[in-house]
């Protein structure tokens, strides 16, 4: 938060404590309901904020080499696939010079990310220190755009509505992305 987003938020608050004032009868009583309306909103906020990140807490497992061969298996141990068995994986491609995949040849599946689907909210997965976690999820009203590009190499880019961007070159599950892509379509 900048100096003028600092100093706009406290005039604003100062501007709202001297019009409560000025207040009287009904219209008092409207202001006093809109107020706690808010404070109500971001309490449910905040509290679904806090159990989503216990819900990722809870999405954890220890993972060794042999197992990040299959990650299938960790998915569902982790419970972030469904029946469906909706995911894809890959490496991120960020950096535009460099061949992600032939980057991470030699890694195995270390620094593989993977989208999976389960009952209708996205988990982004990934290994890390002996671990296998989900790191963040979202459903589809949160998704502000999805690109899926590349005729032999596919790459998919997903962009949330907080700014938050997901991209990655596909070399897991391949045969999965017209699902992923019928779902993200709708």
């Amino acid at each position: 938060m900048g100096l003028l987003d600092k100093l706009k938020s406290k005039v604003g608050d100062a501007m709202e404590k001297s019009m409560v004032k000025n207040l009287q009868g009904d219209s008092k009583a409207a202001y006093e309901k809109e107020k706690a309306k808010q404070v109500a909103e971001n309490v449910d906020l905040a509290s679904a904020q806090v159990s989503a990140k216990e819900d990722l807490q809870t999405r954890r497992v220890a993972a060794t080499k042999a197992e990040m061969k299959n990650p299938d298996i960790l998915l569902r141990k982790i419970g972030v696939i469904d029946e469906n068995n909706i995911w894809i994986g890959g490496f991120a491609n960020f950096k535009t010079k460099q061949n992600p995949i032939f980057a991470n040849l030699l890694s195995g599946n270390k620094n593989l990310r993977i989208l999976s689907l389960a009952n209708g909210t996205f988990y982004l997965s990934r290994f890390e220190k002996g671990l296998f976690y989900a790191y963040k999820t979202f459903v589809l009203e949160q998704v502000q755009s999805c690109k899926i590009e590349g005729l032999i190499n596919k790459s998919i880019r997903i962009k949330l509505n907080d700014g938050a961007a997901y991209s990655v070159a596909i070399t897991e599950n391949k045969d999965k992305i017209e699902d992923l892509r019928k779902v993200l379509k709708k």
